[in-house]
């Protein structure tokens, strides 16, 4: 709300009459006053929310030991490399040879 709509509403308020100018400010109380349990119903739910989600995260902790694994060669462990490498094996089995069959 700018300043000229604010000054716009107070000289409305002042042109009403009291009895009218009293109804319009109750109104605007009760407003408020609803805000303020909807601020405090959101804050509730949001504090109810983290507390189910530590508790989640206390009941599942993280084990450092699992981790991602990207097991491309060069990402392994030595001890866990193949002894033989894929494109040596594919051709010593002959998968790799083209093929020529007849149907």
């Amino acid at each position: 709300m700018s300043s000229t709509d604010v000054a716009d509403a107070l000289t409305k308020l002042r042109n009403l009459s009291q009895e009218r100018a009293d109804r319009v400010l109750s109104l605007i109380e009760d407003l408020a006053e609803l805000e303020a349990l909807e601020d405090a119903e959101d804050l509730k739910d949001a504090r109810e929310v983290l507390a189910e989600v530590g508790a989640a995260s206390a009941a599942c902790p993280t084990n450092p030991e699992a981790q991602f694994l990207n097991s491309s060669d060069g990402n392994l462990p030595a001890e866990t490399r193949p002894t033989i490498p894929y494109d040596q094996l594919r051709r010593e089995l002959g998968l790799d040879r083209p093929c020529t069959g007849s149907s």
